[in-house]
């Protein structure tokens, strides 16, 4: 948990990654929380200098997926209630 709340504004954008699932597309992240194209790139750096996902590819094709389980859950847990189900849209 310490890691991540490190990672300053780019936390938001690995919570949300973890709502999607373990493995998520750079466009599908860009879909459900679209920021600007420079500051989801800079976060998606810091996420993976972090040593928190890996990333397969060149954004705006690129993959990330969480390199454990236990990351993506803390990541996930880290949000409200509800903002889980404002993400998800239950």
């Amino acid at each position: 948990m310490a890691r991540l709340d490190g990672l300053g504004p780019a936390k938001e954008v690995i919570q949300v990654g973890s709502v999607i699932g373990a493995e998520f597309s750079y466009e599908l992240l860009q879909a459900v929380h679209p920021i600007a194209e420079e500051g989801l790139q800079r976060a998606l750096r810091t996420v993976a200098d972090a040593e928190l996902i890996y990333v397969r590819g060149i954004a705006p094709d690129a993959t990330y997926q969480f390199k454990h389980a236990l990351i993506r859950d803390a990541a996930y847990e880290a949000l409200l209630r509800s903002r889980r189900k404002e993400r998800i849209g239950w």
